[in-house]
């Protein structure tokens, strides 16, 4: 009888054993499926007109996936393919965003829930790039680097985000802006620079500095002295005078040029013996950069 009571009472706890086996085998739940990887291109954007594509690789894991659906919350909606996948298979959902003026950051955000239960959550973030100051430059050849005075030079000046630059003369004796013109107003060197100002999110303000020499293009003035007149010297027929000092010239360079007398074209140095009579003399005149003054003349009488 005893024998067989434990017996009968081993065999009931080795049946037991093996049924608490069997449901641990049946009841573990399976592993979640989880983001083999998740990628946005371009990892920063530039400019609005630029599309960003989205995408997410879902590894299935030991659970096979007939359905898969996606919610989103922000950014653009995901399409996923294949729908229905096997054990350890990939799952790749993408989408798409087309940026506009004034986004600083894209952002695709959602839920994506699998018929074995399952859900992964993805989040990713794309942020506007800072490609370069908005520096303008010259659409078209070099930056002049000469100029005529009292000319005006239109600059063909854009920048990078196109947004038209703004121009300022730093030397406003030599050379004043309006738009983007320069008028050179006088002589020497001509400084200005060119901003491009900030065009957020995507640019920072960028300055380009423009320098050019502006010669000289406007002549001396001379003023004459007015006829002059004299009397013969005594016991002689001629009157004695130095006229190479009378009437003056002016130049916009800063500089007064030195006058040329002439009688004939015979150059006068001092003194001269005027004869009785009238006598023309010629006035000339020519600046540092060559530029010859009009010719003017007085007469001297002699009597």
């Amino acid at each position: 009888m005893n024998l067989s009571m434990s017996i009968f009472q081993s065999f009931w706890r080795v049946s037991q054993l093996a049924a608490l086996w069997v449901v641990l085998i049946f009841s573990a739940s399976a592993q979640a499926q989880y983001i083999d990887s998740e990628t946005a291109s371009p990892s920063n954007f530039s400019g609005s007109g630029e599309t960003i594509t989205f995408t997410v690789a879902i590894n299935t894991n030991n659970s096979s996936v007939s359905a898969v659906n996606v919610s989103n919350s922000v950014g653009p909606m995901l399409s996923c393919s294949p729908t229905s996948a096997g054990l350890n298979s990939t799952i790749t959902c993408t989408g798409t965003y087309t940026t506009t003026t004034g986004d600083t950051s894209v952002t695709a955000a959602g839920t994506i829930t699998l018929t074995t239960g399952s859900s992964i959550t993805l989040y990713y973030n794309v942020s506007a790039a800072d490609p370069s100051p908005n520096t303008p430059y010259f659409s078209s050849g070099s930056a002049p680097t000469t100029a005529a005075e009292g000319s005006s030079v239109p600059l063909a000046l854009v920048t990078p985000s196109g947004v038209t630059p703004s121009l300022a003369s730093n030397t406003s004796s030599v050379c004043t802006a309006s738009g983007l013109t320069l008028n050179m107003v006088g002589v020497g060197t001509c400084n200005a620079v060119a901003t491009g100002p900030a065009s957020s999110p995507f640019y920072t303000e960028g300055t380009l500095n423009i320098s050019i020499s502006v010669t000289d293009t406007e002549p001396p003035v001379i003023t004459t002295p007015g006829a002059q007149s004299a009397s013969t010297d005594t016991g002689a027929n001629t009157a004695t005078l130095d006229v190479t000092s009378l009437g003056s010239v002016t130049d916009n360079s800063g500089t007064t040029p030195a006058i040329t007398y002439a009688i004939g074209g015979t150059p006068l140095a001092g003194a001269h013996a005027f004869p009785i009579g009238v006598t023309t003399v010629t006035m000339d005149a020519s600046d540092g950069a060559d530029n010859a003054a009009a010719q003017q003349s007085f007469t001297v009488t002699v009597t």
